[in-house]
């Protein structure tokens, strides 16, 4: 695989678009909300954590999985390639279903431990959307698994194509049910339910044709009946790389909300500042998410290739690009960071904070985010899962957590500490994973 200029935009766009898609939506849908009343945008955001956190298991678990599929992918294995991504759908519907039942059997315990506050009124609003979403949980798996697997083969536009109809679906579907048929957050529910449903059986149709047609036009080429082709230890090679991807980012995300619980504690300026924090840091750190479904993929396709050289390639271009895209979106969020606090309209009080802690963010990111939140994903491309899943979580649970305790309430800095603590944990996160990759590389195998 010849890592081109070109052929790295062309890959890298459509994962920036998808990003950026993904947080215009949310604003969208949040806008449409408050047409209904604040209350229904209570209840809206406190579901969507919910089912936040499981789209994150989801779509962890595809992505681990993907590996798998990018590497026969490299190897140009298609046979074994087809059945690799059969097995994936299968074990991620299991996966899916599993979660379904939890959330459905659980969802009086798991909503009063996470939010105990809530009145009546928000409480009642939220029941049917949060047993509309639970119902669209496999649809949702089969959404991730179509766009990870494109993402895997290299078909990026595809995937992003796939999420624009998803979004344009649910927006359209939302404007209709709340604005012409008066339905309230059941319409929301509704037309979030049809549009994950078509974006999932539009993704798995367009999958099956592709991979019927690539098979067809590459049969015999590389075919292997060796007993490491069988289903069953494909199933198992799946799960060794999806499921510690998927419990790396569910403890991770689970940390955060913890972190959440800190910050409510601080007042409604803490809050205020931090939520506004968050919109713009989405932003500062949106080509970082899209290089890191780059990595995984490149980086895999050339460990199926069994090229060591296309690996360096592959991490130094998109590392490039990662740095160099981080430059050019936050050091004008720091310079402007008065005025883009000013859109929120906020207390002086509440906008000066939020303005430290805009201009901190974007200069810590710049530094620290791409080694510490991208650069992972080509030790997971390589098989090293199980070293992120344990640098993760121990980051996460002793580090961030631990010294945003110690800093936001010993040392009374309060959501500064928050985001302090944060920098940190970036800062370690990344020295362990350059040095495992120095370490590992060097020593480094095809399996």
């Amino acid at each position: 695989m010849v890592l081109s200029n070109s052929f790295l935009l062309k890959f890298l766009l459509p994962l920036v678009a998808e990003q950026l898609l993904a947080i215009l939506v949310g604003l969208a849908d949040t806008l449409m909300a408050s047409s209904i009343c604040e209350s229904a945008v209570d209840a809206i955001s406190i579901v969507d954590q919910v089912f936040i956190f499981i789209n994150i298991l989801l779509s962890s678990f595809a992505s681990g999985g993907v590996i798998l599929v990018s590497r026969f992918f490299g190897a140009k294995n298609f046979p074994t390639l087809k059945k690799t991504v059969h097995l994936l759908f299968i074990l991620l519907i299991i996966y899916a279903a599993i979660l379904m039942i939890i959330a459905f059997a659980f969802k009086i315990p798991l909503m009063n431990f996470l939010f105990p506050a809530i009145d009546e009124e928000i409480r009642n609003l939220a029941n049917p959307y949060f047993y509309t979403l639970v119902f669209s949980i496999p649809c949702v798996a089969l959404f991730n698994c179509s766009c990870a697997i494109f993402r895997g083969l290299g078909k990026t536009s595809t995937s992003m194509w796939i999420s624009l109809l998803m979004n344009i679906l649910n927006i359209v579907g939302n404007f209709i049910t709340v604005q012409f048929f008066d339905l309230g957050i059941s319409g929301i529910a509704a037309s979030t339910f049809i549009s994950r449903f078509c974006a999932g059986f539009v993704g798995i149709v367009i999958i099956a044709v592709f991979m019927n047609h690539t098979t067809n036009k590459n049969k015999q080429e590389n075919y292997s009946t060796a007993p490491e082709n069988s289903s069953f230890a494909l199933a198992g090679k799946i799960c060794s790389l999806a499921l510690p991807s998927s419990l790396e980012n569910g403890l991770y995300q689970l940390g955060k909300l913890l972190v959440m619980t800190f910050i409510g504690k601080m007042g409604s300026l803490a809050i205020a500042a931090n939520a506004a924090c968050n919109v713009v840091s989405s932003v500062g750190v949106v080509t970082g998410f899209a290089a890191s479904n780059a990595l995984l993929s490149l980086v895999a396709v050339a460990y199926g290739e069994k090229n060591p050289a296309s690996i360096r390639n592959s991490i130094r271009k998109i590392m490039t690009f990662v740095y160099a895209s981080f430059a050019i979106i936050n050091i004008p969020i720091f310079i402007f960071a008065p005025q883009i606090a000013l859109l929120f309209r906020y207390s002086p009080e509440s906008t000066v904070l939020a303005v430290q802690l805009i201009r901190y963010h974007a200069l810590f990111c710049t530094f620290f985010w791409p080694t510490s939140s991208a650069f992972p994903s080509a030790l997971r491309a390589l098989g090293d899962v199980k070293f992120t899943l344990l640098v993760s979580s121990v980051s996460m649970w002793i580090i961030r957590i631990g010294i945003c305790y110690i800093l936001s309430f010993t040392f009374n800095l309060g959501v500064l500490g928050v985001w302090i603590a944060m920098s940190i944990e970036w800062i370690v996160k990344s020295a362990c994973f350059l040095l495992r990759y120095r370490k590992i590389y060097k020593k480094f195998t095809f399996a």
